[in-house]
């Protein structure tokens, strides 16, 4: 279907939304610490603290960068905003599944 044909459906509300739904998707990057209260301030501590699991797996030189970019909302060196806190919240849930596995059950 060409592009003209594919826009001319999209009348109306409903139209509209179909022409939405059906097209490819590329992302876009969402701030999740603003969904979140004061608690979440802690990131810093709980990614480097000596309690956490990362850096039996991965480079604390590499990550320790993008922990502080993101506590302190400013950028990181060559790594877009929207990439940073991406990084940050996988580190999280990482940290998270970690730390719950290490304790005794």
């Amino acid at each position: 279907m060409h592009e003209s044909a594919a826009l001319s459906r999209c009348v109306g509300w409903l139209g509209w939304l179909g022409c939405v739904v059906g097209r490819p998707k590329h992302g876009f990057a969402v701030r999740v610490d603003t969904w979140v209260d004061r608690s979440f301030t802690n990131v810093r501590a709980t990614l480097l603290d000596s309690g956490s699991g990362l850096p039996e797996y991965l480079n604390p030189r590499v990550y320790e960068p993008w922990v502080h970019g993101f506590c302190s909302d400013s950028a990181s060196p060559g790594l877009p905003g929207a990439d940073l806190y991406q990084r940050v919240v996988m580190l999280l849930g990482l940290d998270l599944a970690l730390r719950k596995n290490a304790q005794p059950h």
